[in-house]
């Protein structure tokens, strides 16, 4: 047996060899979409007296001062696809820092260490373990509010201030447009990406009190329609198991029965049968009951068959009733003499 030589890297062509980790140009990539340049220019003033040094920082902005070009959607995928920040701050023309730039670096660091999957910050959120509680570290014109904490979990933040973090495929929906709601989509994807939102100890002002409107209204149906999608659909099935992550229990018995009978009789997969099999007998004492009721209905289809089998002569016999009524219809006169 003749062995081939190796190769050496620089025969095989051109080609760029890529690290594990990223190499970011600037810390922060501040991005607005602004509508009145006036308002911008004085955010750009808070930023830099605030330590934002434009050596660490650079500034992308969504011009629609003129017209609507960017929805918020739209600009929020422009930020995240040109930003050479490690991290992306996204903030609204009116939100500004009061605080200094190394304390907003302290605590993501912060973040970092207790969670290495942490995906986006705010300072304003909600959790849905306990939704009455909200989660501020800002001023606005109801007051000043305090975290209280370095950092808090939470499952969504405020659209005012956004930090994402650059690199981890974190974006907003392709299929969602307007102004409202952009935040919630953000946080939904991350959520679905692996990473996790949070809320830090960081004072920034936001000048205004948003709107619930028409417009606002109208997006809170969409965006409910899209996540039923999610939500009520809690299950799949792939090519080789199925899935379910609600909280019925009777449903996550169905889809354990329809993983393993997926799987039954296979030899290839005798031991994924046994192992998914123990492991479902052993969470569901019931389970080799269920299991030998559902191959008797769906897999063996005993019930379907003899419903079928029922169906089909039924279907006959009407056919041929049908046919003799026809007849007789026609021919009644002359059977009866008249």
């Amino acid at each position: 047996m003749s062995l081939e030589p190796e190769l050496n890297a620089s025969e095989v062509g051109t080609y760029v060899s890529l690290d594990e980790q990223c190499t970011w140009t600037k810390q922060f990539s501040i991005c607005c979409l602004v509508t009145r340049w006036k308002d911008y220019s004085e955010v750009r003033s808070a930023f830099s007296d605030c330590g934002f040094r434009d050596d660490d920082c650079e500034y992308l902005v969504c011009d629609n001062s003129a017209s609507n070009r960017f929805s918020a959607f739209s600009a929020v995928r422009a930020f995240l696809r040109d930003a050479a920040g490690k991290y992306v701050l996204i903030i609204h023309q009116d939100a500004f820092p009061t605080e200094h730039y190394d304390k907003l670096r302290a605590r993501i660091s912060e973040v970092e260490h207790a969670d290495p999957c942490w995906g986006v910050i705010g300072n304003a959120g909600k959790s849905r373990e306990n939704p009455r509680l909200g989660f501020l570290s800002l001023e606005t014109h109801a007051g000043k509010y305090e975290l209280g904490t370095p950092f808090a979990r939470v499952d969504t933040i405020d659209e005012n201030v956004m930090l994402i973090r650059n690199g981890t495929g974190i974006t907003v929906s392709a299929d969602l447009d307007g102004f409202h709601f952009y935040a919630f989509d953000l946080c939904s994807v991350a959520a679905r990406l692996g990473f996790r939102s949070y809320v830090v100890e960081f004072q920034w002002k936001h000048l205004s009190a948003g709107s619930i409107d028409e417009g606002f209204l109208g997006a809170r149906k969409i965006v409910e329609a899209k996540m039923r999608e999610y939500d009520c659909h809690a299950s799949a099935v792939t090519t080789c198991t199925a899935l379910y992550w609600g909280d019925h229990q009777s449903r996550a018995i169905a889809s354990a029965c329809r993983a393993a009978s997926m799987l039954d009789g296979q030899d290839v997969h005798a031991k994924g049968f046994r192992t998914l099999y123990d492991e479902s007998r052993r969470r569901w004492k019931l389970f080799p009951v269920v299991y030998c009721v559902y191959c008797f209905i769906f897999v063996r289809s005993v019930p379907l068959r003899v419903y079928q089998w029922i169906h089909g002569r039924y279907r006959i016999v009407r056919k041929r009733i049908g046919w003799e009524f026809e007849w007789w219809s026609k021919n009644w006169r002359s059977r009866v003499g008249l």
